[in-house]
């Protein structure tokens, strides 16, 4: 996980349960208690969009030290390698 705002680092890491498309409202009615934000946020966000993604985490673990990332993290997220994870992991405990 890359906290964009703030330590602008990895401060730890999650499983994807699933990546899937959904209906705007189908996602509130389902998800409305597990968002990371409130409902009121996510209402201004949608707009009038009638679809969008939906990525659901599991087994999150926060890093006791964060980490910088070697390179620039985009706002689409970045792709990361092998060696790469296992640097992460390391400089992480």
């Amino acid at each position: 996980m890359y906290e964009s705002h703030g330590a602008k680092k990895y401060t730890g890491m999650a499983k994807i349960k699933f990546i899937s498309e959904m209906d705007s409202n189908d996602i509130l009615k389902r998800y409305k208690d597990n968002l990371i934000i409130s409902e009121e946020e996510f209402k201004e966000y949608v707009g009038n969009r009638k679809k969008m993604a939906v990525v659901v985490l599991e087994d999150f673990k926060m890093f006791d030290i964060p980490v910088k990332p070697q390179k620039f993290v985009t706002i689409s997220g970045k792709y990361i390698t092998d060696n790469e994870y296992q640097s992460i992991i390391k400089k992480s405990s």
